[in-house]
């Protein structure tokens, strides 16, 4: 029981040194970039049209009957 419990306190402590080594790497990249202009860039976020696939017939459809035309 109490060596189980150890085991599961070690992961958790590896864990959050983990998303802490994560989070201290994302902000040193943000400050670099601001710097010298390098660095982890921001990613960029599409817009709604981007975001839709362009294959599927069933948004041309809808697309077409919003538009009027015979579908």
């Amino acid at each position: 029981m109490r060596e189980e419990r150890k085991r599961e306190r070690g992961r958790d402590v590896l864990r959050r040194r983990k998303r802490k080594r994560k989070r201290r790497r994302k902000r040193e990249g943000a400050r670099r970039q601001g710097e010298e202009g390098e660095g982890r860039k921001k990613k960029k976020k599409k817009k709604k049209k981007e975001r839709r696939s362009s294959c599927g017939e069933g948004r041309k459809k809808k697309e077409k009957a919003k538009k009027g035309e015979k579908v």
